[in-house]
């Protein structure tokens, strides 16, 4: 009986599958097997990434640096303070005024303030011409006279106020105890010798350059 029933199972498992007849005359198909995709075959997308070397090569390249401007013209700078400038002449050969320190500059120049507010301390204007040996021989005068000279610098005169100051305090044998902005307050202790550098001219052969007050 077990060898009959696989005998008829067997017709009927070989039998090819029948198309199915719809009411109307159409005809249906027997759906496909699905189809499956091996793991092996389902890749990720690849991510493609510059190297190093490229994507430093791709970055915004550097700016070249600026030109440096020209300085003004007639413009003192700070490394030309211990030289002065040609046409100012060489500075003393000695020094007489000696070296302040903080509490006698800070003395001294409320001691000028005191002058100012009086309206007898000496001034002296540099104009568009700048330092001049005119305006160095004006400042001893009043330095010799006074002690104490205030220099405004003028706007057109292209001097650097720093740079201005210290070859002042060079040329003229004095000390800066001030400065505020473009105003430079100079002292030199009376009885000292004159500068050497600066010797008075011969009468009637002075010049320009600065205006004393």
């Amino acid at each position: 009986m077990l060898g009959a029933a696989l005998r008829q199972a067997a017709p009927a498992a070989a039998a090819p599958r029948q198309r199915q007849q719809r009411p109307g005359g159409a005809v249906q198909l027997p759906a496909p097997p699905a189809c499956r995709t091996p793991a092996a075959l389902r890749r990720r997308p690849l991510l493609l990434r510059a190297p190093p070397s490229a994507a430093a090569g791709a970055a915004e390249p550097a700016q070249p640096p600026l030109p440096e401007q020209p300085p003004p013209p007639g413009a003192v700078h700070a490394g030309e303070a211990a030289a002065a400038p040609a046409p100012l002449g060489p500075p003393p050969a000695v020094r007489h005024q000696p070296a302040l320190g903080g509490k006698e500059r800070a003395a001294l120049r409320g001691a000028a303030e005191a002058l100012a507010r009086e309206r007898r301390l000496q001034r002296l204007q540099v104009g568009a011409g700048g330092l001049t040996r005119n305006v160095l021989l004006a400042a001893a005068d009043a330095l010799c006279a006074h002690e104490f000279l205030r220099v405004r610098l003028g706007e057109g005169c292209g001097l650097e106020r720093k740079a201005a100051a210290a070859v002042l305090a060079e040329m003229l044998d004095a000390a800066v105890v001030g400065q505020v902005g473009f105003t430079i307050t100079l002292f030199r202790q009376r009885g000292l010798p004159r500068p050497d550098n600066l010797a008075k001219p011969p009468p009637g052969g002075g010049g320009g350059g600065g205006a004393a007050a």
